[in-house]
């Protein structure tokens, strides 16, 4: 069965470079043609070679719009910094809700 489109949503830091490779391949021959990727996963623009953490490796955004566009994909490239930076303040105050609370909640005890 081919699909229309395909959602990898924070999957491939995941991976190895040749698991990496290997679901790139995956996608392309279960996309239907004209179909569509969408990838939203944590990547490096840069210089750096590769980012470390845990056992995670974060691929760089060129190399994987390299490893796209040579199995015949054509990469469109969509940066979210401002959704990150968005959502990012928002974590950064509900953590600061929660600990209001415990303290709260700690007084109260």
């Amino acid at each position: 069965m081919l699909s229309d489109f395909i959602v990898l949503s924070f999957a491939l830091h995941h991976l190895t470079s040749d698991q990496m490779l290997l679901a790139i391949q995956e996608m392309r021959r279960v996309l239907k043609p004209h179909g569509r990727i969408c990838i939203a996963d944590l990547m490096i623009d840069g210089e750096v070679s590769t980012v470390h953490e845990g056992n995670e490796d974060y691929i760089q955004f060129p190399k994987l719009i390299d490893l796209l566009e040579d199995k015949g994909l054509r990469a469109i490239p969509q940066r979210m910094a401002l959704f990150l930076k968005i959502f990012s303040n928002y974590l950064g105050r509900l953590h600061n809700c929660i600990k209001t609370a415990e303290h709260y909640m700690n007084i109260a005890s």
